[in-house]
């Protein structure tokens, strides 16, 4: 098991983190980023906002799937994790990039667990999940690296 939270820490936890990532990108790209934060932007604006600067359009489909989810469990009491949603996730990734998560989770199995190989859907939904949510921060992460480099080369 990777995930040490129960299924509602994990996913509201992670999509908050996600969501300041995301924010982060507009603060390191607005030369006034309170202003943008002062309209209020819902989170599907926000994800829009990112494809419109350039993060990848690949990106959308699982943000907003992890926005799902993340209202699933904020607005439900006894809101469980099912194995349905959690390879719908997965799933919403572009092809490119599942085959990347299901590479890199395969190498480092392999590396831990003295040569066994494993697949994603091998995993526990709730690791699945976290695993998407880490994937997604990543790339995010990745767009903040971008952003800064191009900020700092601009002529």
């Amino acid at each position: 098991m990777m995930a040490a939270l129960d299924p509602f820490q994990a996913v509201i936890k992670g999509a908050i983190v996600v969501e300041s990532e995301m924010e982060e990108v507009f603060r390191l790209t607005f030369l006034d980023a309170t202003a943008l934060y002062d309209m209020k932007l819902t989170y599907d604006q926000k994800v829009n906002l990112l494809i419109a600067l350039g993060i990848d359009p690949r990106l959308a489909t699982p943000l907003k799937t992890l926005a799902r989810i993340r209202n699933k469990f904020a607005h439900t009491i006894d809101a469980k994790l099912t194995e349905v949603e959690a390879k719908n996730f997965y799933a919403s990734f572009h092809s490119t990039d599942r085959s990347i998560i299901n590479d890199t989770f395969a190498a480092l199995y392999r590396q831990k667990k003295n040569g066994k190989s494993a697949k994603i859907s091998d995993l526990e939904p709730l690791d699945q999940v976290v695993l998407c949510i880490t994937t997604l921060r990543a790339a995010i992460l990745a767009a903040q690296k971008q952003t800064t480099y191009l900020l700092q080369n601009a002529t």
